[in-house]
């Protein structure tokens, strides 16, 4: 049985959250499975293994002990395997197909009203709002409500890092009692009087007489607007800052359409907006040859897992046309994404309807500005730009 290799490297500092890759390459190279005494974590880096861990059920679990914040929501211990099962039936019987249409429509009203040849936040303007308003559509929230909830799931999302301080995690407390009031009276109105919504259909589902609890809806309603916004926000605005950095690869885009797909899935695994997820072990276990006992908490980075050169050729090059794009952005086996196919969805048509709007994208910042506060979210704060 080997040890943990000896190595120092800083998880936490400014540096490593505006760029992180670096520290993922030494770690895979030196000390793939590495003991943080400052997180008091197991750090996995290697795509082989954040991918058994990520899908391996029985020797690992998501660790929500160690995400203090949510414990209140789980109080009631509800059976997690149970409530994805219904929540995956309520969400099949809704074709993202019908949702497009109104993707476009939205994406156009933010591309409307975006003056051209004028210096934007893309962020502020179009990659924060977008996602917003599509789950605001799907969950039958008025528009003026969204970015309320939006701004709520952001305190929630912040308050869940490594590190948090205690000014941080108060405000995600005050925001995730504040969204858990807010959608289960939404969800009280909808079992009165219900429509088409997701949160209507999340009701109405029944698979051999199990149904969802009022509770159990609008926790799920809380936890979809925390993977479905901040992702798809990150999504979109990484995957600009990534075209606008190699403009080959925008202009390849420009000449063929058909890319917009792989397009998606490159700036997925590039720079991929969930670079984190806990994990937690629920037996004694050896990884690599490494013993780590049971109970112990694991950062499992899909981030480096995503640019490990064992698995991507020349992983820090940005490339659309990558043959072979096997990321694991959203996941992997049981706790794979349920969100992954709406987000795709999401900046294709922003990218493709942006492409088909503009002649020129342009970067007009020499510094950029990323989340410090957060293993697990990897975003811009602000993107200057100019859509011409």
């Amino acid at each position: 049985m080997s040890q943990a290799k000896p190595f120092n490297v800083c998880l936490t500092g400014p540096e490593f959250f505006r760029n992180p890759y670096p520290v993922y390459h030494a770690l895979r190279a030196e000390a793939p499975i590495y003991w943080d005494e400052t997180l008091q974590q197991w750090i996995i880096t290697r795509y082989q293994d954040v991918a058994a861990i990520l899908s391996d059920q029985r020797h690992f679990a998501p660790n929500r002990a160690g995400v203090a914040l949510f414990a209140p929501l789980f109080a009631e211990k509800p059976n997690l395997a149970r409530l994805r099962h219904l929540v995956k039936k309520a969400m099949a019987t809704h074709s993202l197909q019908v949702v497009r249409p109104r993707i476009e429509e939205i994406v156009n009203q933010l591309l409307a009203n975006i003056p051209a040849n004028t210096p934007i936040d893309f962020i502020n303007d179009f990659a924060f709002p977008l996602p917003a308003l599509v789950l605001a559509e799907l969950m039958g929230v008025v528009s003026s409500e969204a970015r309320r909830l939006t701004a709520w799931s952001h305190d929630i999302a912040m308050a869940v890092g490594a590190n948090v301080d205690a000014g941080l995690f108060r405000q995600g407390q005050v925001s995730l009692e504040a969204m858990l009031a807010y959608l289960q009276q939404l969800v009280n109105q909808r079992r009165q009087q219900p429509t088409t919504d997701l949160i209507s259909r999340l009701l109405a589902v029944e698979d051999r007489g199990d149904k969802l609890s009022e509770y159990d809806v609008a926790v799920h309603c809380i936890f979809l607007f925390l993977a479905g916004h901040e992702t798809t926000q990150n999504l979109i605005g990484n995957g600009m800052l990534a075209l606008l950095r190699h403009p080959e690869q925008l202009q390849l885009l420009r000449n063929d359409s058909t890319l917009i797909n792989a397009a998606v899935e490159e700036m997925l695994r590039y720079d991929t907006p969930v670079q984190m997820m806990r994990r937690v072990t629920l037996d004694n276990v050896v990884i690599d040859g490494v013993a780590i006992k049971k109970g112990r908490g694991l950062m499992v980075f899909i981030g480096a897992a995503n640019r490990d050169p064992a698995i991507f050729q020349n992983p820090d090059c940005f490339d659309l046309s990558r043959p072979e794009n096997p990321h694991l952005a959203f996941g992997a086996g049981l706790h794979f994404c349920s969100g992954g196919a709406l987000a795709r969805q999401e900046a294709q048509v922003a990218f493709q309807t942006i492409l088909e709007h503009t002649c020129n994208l342009k970067l007009v910042a020499d510094t950029l500005t990323w989340q410090t506060d957060s293993h697990t979210i990897r975003g811009l704060k602000t993107l200057p730009m100019e859509l011409c």
